[in-house]
């Protein structure tokens, strides 16, 4: 496993449309979090995808450090690559659930994200292992500890809001934008 440093993340458009900007509030406390500490407490997290490692968590902690850790001779987050997400739909998958998820969302927005969050997963099973939708579909109730019905009403909402397999939606809905 290489040992990689910031110069080694690359910014990926399509995982950052997914990415929900921070709040105001949420921009304050984190500038003030990594100036008090002096450091950074989390890693960026990226993915091994050809040859490039896209970051996948961590895109404020990156821009804020590009931006100014430099002047304020503060040392880079470290990079973590997280080898159990093998595909991007698995990555954007993992994004919606556990990244997306542990922001302060509205009861709409957590809805929209299980129900994009499980769109996804049901891709990425299909091109990872050809399991079906079904399958996929139960084990994701599950996880969340909600029903298959609630599941299934979850995606569909998520797909009527942006319909990611229209050929005439616009791109960045085709890459899964997050609705602000």
């Amino acid at each position: 496993m290489p040992e990689l440093t910031i110069d080694d993340v690359a910014w990926d458009q399509e995982f950052s449309d997914v990415q929900r900007p921070h709040k105001p509030q949420e921009s304050e406390e984190f500038i003030e979090a990594v100036v008090s500490v002096g450091k950074f407490t989390s890693p960026l997290l990226v993915i091994k995808d050809e040859e490039t490692y896209p970051l996948i968590d961590g895109y404020h902690r990156y821009r804020w450090w590009s931006e100014n850790g430099r002047d304020l001779e503060i040392a880079p987050p470290r990079v973590e690559i997280m080898d159990r997400l093998t595909s991007r739909p698995a990555a954007k998958y993992w994004m919606r659930l556990y990244q997306n998820g542990q922001r302060n969302l509205t009861d709409e927005e957590q809805r929209f994200q299980r129900g994009k969050a499980l769109a996804e997963k049901v891709l990425a099973m299909k091109i990872e292992c050809g399991r079906s939708a079904s399958d996929v579909v139960a084990e994701h109730a599950a996880d969340q500890g909600i029903s298959r019905s609630r599941a299934y009403r979850e995606k569909a909402y998520a797909e009527h809001l942006y319909p990611t397999d229209a050929p005439d939606a616009p791109l960045r809905v085709r890459r899964g934008a997050v609705p602000q």
